[in-house]
């Protein structure tokens, strides 16, 4: 059952003890002593709704209690004040209040009980008075908890929660198969790029997505573009920069997929525009000036890692590819290609791939560079937030120990490449560009 569907229980139960307080103490009920338990009956059942929709929380979900008791602290503290405020009131009007009638005691209303030059009356009227007060104060805590369960869903205390104790630094999140970055980096370097926009979900035509039909691959797709708003920082990641992206309408299951698969096309959906950070724009730009002369270049991306079983990156294959590629392109005289992978060279192999394309007998090169390296290892000012900083500096840390960064930039200049060849994974794995 959903917070929303368990809001309006609430109210309903909280409308029942404001009706309860509007009556029991003015009408004539011979049975108090019941209806009184019904009260504490109805404040606990409250109590209880409360609670479980708190359980549907992420700080719930997680363990976290304290902190879940720190954001409705006064839900906590009213819902046991006013069940005692309440059982106490109850208890005091039956102990002091009977009245007797043909032997048989019975708990009609007592016009004593508001005599206030009684010292019984007194004390009742100042009880009932404080308790109608705590109400007030009760009812307000709960009706502001559930809109806020139902409305906000604590996505707030979550993020906050998420980014200040649960969240690793990235230095430990963002390694593995796909490279490191430095501990000295924190989350205010990266931007979070998302595949989702408000109920909007995306999928993407890429190696991840539910290959749910074929050739077809777009299912409740709607007419709009994907705008990913990059902000100004020293990284922005974006795994498969080349993939088209669809924005969908969300669907409760596969089947309503499929349903919708056949009655759309790829022209209903628009891909998006991705766009580098400016911090990004200005190393390649700067590179392209600086290192390569502003020359036409050609970038080969070798994607080594995971997917070194999905497509055969071996030298004699890579050389075979390139050569051919080149030749169909037109390009066979002093060519520059940069040369950018995954692969660490650890046994050898990025010396051996720029070995054999130098050999060449098809193709005359007339550079080859390992991307990579010549990165890390270049010397230029970068004009940073207006300040001109030494390459040695703030860039120089983000080249040599960001992954992410390097990436990036290497993706931001194969975009500016004459031709990029690429063979990674499945999809791009031809044996030669051009045919």
């Amino acid at each position: 059952m959903r917070n929303h569907i368990k809001s309006i229980l609430l109210f309903g139960l909280l409308f029942t003890d404001l009706m309860m307080n509007s009556s029991l103490e003015y009408d004539d009920y011979s049975s108090y002593p019941t209806m009184f338990g019904i009260q504490l009956f109805v404040v606990l059942c409250s109590f209880v709704v409360v609670f479980l929709m708190l359980c549907e929380t992420y700080p719930f979900r997680v363990g976290l209690i304290g902190a879940l008791h720190a954001e409705f602290r006064e839900v906590f503290w009213l819902h046991p004040s006013y069940f005692f405020a309440t059982l106490f009131l109850g208890l005091f009007r039956i102990v002091q209040f009977p009245q007797l009638s043909a032997g048989r005691r019975h708990f009609r209303q007592d016009n004593g009980m508001w005599d206030t030059t009684t010292q019984a009356g007194l004390r009742y009227t100042t009880i009932s008075h404080l308790h109608k007060l705590l109400a007030a104060f009760y009812y307000f805590a709960n009706v502001r908890a559930a809109v806020r369960l139902v409305i906000t869903s604590l996505n707030a205390i979550a993020d906050a929660l998420c980014a200040r104790l649960l969240v690793e630094p990235p230095c430990h999140l963002l390694g593995g198969s796909h490279g490191k970055v430095s501990c000295a980096l924190d989350w205010s370097a990266f931007v979070l790029v998302t595949t989702s926009e408000g109920r909007e979900v995306s999928l993407s035509q890429n190696d991840f997505a539910p290959q749910l039909g074929s050739p077809r691959q777009l299912h409740g797709c709607r007419d709009a573009t994907v705008e990913t708003a990059w902000k100004n920082r020293s990284s922005a990641w974006f795994w498969d920069i080349k993939d088209e992206w669809y924005t969908c309408r969300k669907q409760k299951n596969l089947s309503k997929l499929w349903k919708h698969a056949t009655q759309l096309g790829a022209s209903r959906c628009v891909p998006p525009k991705v766009e580098s950070s400016r911090m990004v724009k200005r190393v390649a730009t700067l590179f392209i000036e600086k290192t390569l002369g502003n020359k036409p270049f050609v970038q080969l991306h070798l994607r080594r890692g995971d997917a070194v079983h999905q497509c055969d990156t071996s030298v004699p294959v890579v050389l075979e590819y390139v050569e051919c590629s080149l030749v169909v392109n037109a390009r066979t005289s002093n060519v520059t290609l940069l040369l950018n992978t995954d692969d660490t060279n650890a046994n050898g192999y990025v010396t051996r791939v720029m070995d054999a394309l130098r050999r060449s007998t098809k193709v005359h090169f007339a550079d080859v560079l390992h991307l990579d390296a010549a990165l890390r290892n270049a010397s230029f000012v970068v004009d940073h937030n207006g300040a001109r900083q030494q390459q040695s500096n703030v860039v120089a840390m983000l080249l040599r120990s960001d992954n992410l960064f390097l990436f990036g930039v290497e993706t931001e200049i194969m975009a500016r490449a004459s031709l990029a060849l690429v063979r990674r994974r499945n999809k791009h794995c031809v044996p030669c560009e051009g045919y």
